[in-house]
């Protein structure tokens, strides 16, 4: 219990010191118009599909975790756009900064920052294991 009241306290003041994104996965999601503007080749267009898709995954898990189907509610989250979260709880769409749903800047930024070094580590591992045989 005192470990949740201390990562509370800590999220909190991340939040007011570099301020708060839309929760549930919504401002990862608010990504996707800027991946779909930019293009590129093949295997470019490859990345970015595996990108918006790993994107979306957070909202997928809450939604699946909460007993809905993710798919349609990733599809409105995309539609409805930046701002509107899916409040599992009350099964409801809601403006994520006036309902109180929100994530920390610090803590989204390094998330997906961490996500995109495995990812990249991955990677590079990968192509040495198969240039070593």
């Amino acid at each position: 219990m005192r470990l949740r009241l201390e990562a509370a306290a800590a999220a909190a003041r991340l939040a007011v010191q570099h301020g708060v994104v839309p929760g549930g996965g919504a401002a990862l999601l608010a990504c996707f118009p800027g991946l779909e503007a930019l293009a590129g080749t093949d295997e470019e267009a490859l990345g970015l599909r595996i990108l918006a898709q790993a994107l979306a995954e957070p909202m997928r898990a809450l939604a699946q975790n909460a007993g809905f189907e993710p798919e349609p509610i990733v599809h409105e989250a995309a539609c409805r756009g930046r701002g509107w979260a899916f409040d599992v709880l009350s099964g409801a769409w809601v403006d994520a900064h006036s309902a109180g749903l929100v994530d920390p800047l610090a803590v989204t930024l390094a998330a997906l920052d961490a996500s995109v070094s495995a990812a990249a580590l991955a990677l590079s591992a990968d192509v040495l294991v198969r240039h070593m045989t």
